[in-house]
């Protein structure tokens, strides 16, 4: 027996995905920035179409929680209360309807800019997050 040792060749070590992670986390920031151009681009829009814009979309908003109100028989003991929330949602928003009527293309226009803006903005915040969290593994 000889007093030689085998070789045997260090192991392998893989690269970190790093580069990869890091360009994956700079798509994330990317993306949230188009989505923040958006919604400025948005809210250009909407200062065109003027005030009528915001108070369509509040009474968009308070009659669907109103039609949902009702809809959920807050009252069980009483219809008449809930029939009356749900008329009321009606209404406010056929005055959502009527508040736009005079330009519902400026106002769509505004609404899906906003609309895809923050989307892109929750798109991009969670391809973030996901490359930052294999970032720092």
């Amino acid at each position: 027996m000889s007093d030689e040792i085998a070789y045997s060749p260090p192991p392998r070590r893989e690269l970190p995905e790093t580069p990869k992670n890091f360009s994956i986390l700079l798509i994330g920031v990317m993306i949230c920035i188009i989505g923040t151009l958006l919604i400025n681009q948005g809210i250009d829009a909407a200062k065109s179409v003027g005030w009528s814009i915001v108070l369509s979309m509040g009474l968009l908003a308070a009659g669907a929680m109103l039609i949902l109100a009702g809809a959920s028989r807050i009252w069980p003991k009483n219809q008449a209360v809930d029939i009356a929330l749900i008329v009321a949602g009606i209404l406010c928003i056929m005055g959502s309807g009527a508040l736009i009527a005079g330009n519902p293309g400026g106002t769509a226009y505004a609404i899906v800019l906003t609309l895809i803006g923050i989307a892109l903005i929750v798109a991009g915040v969670k391809v973030a997050a996901q490359a930052w969290k294999r970032f720092h593994r």
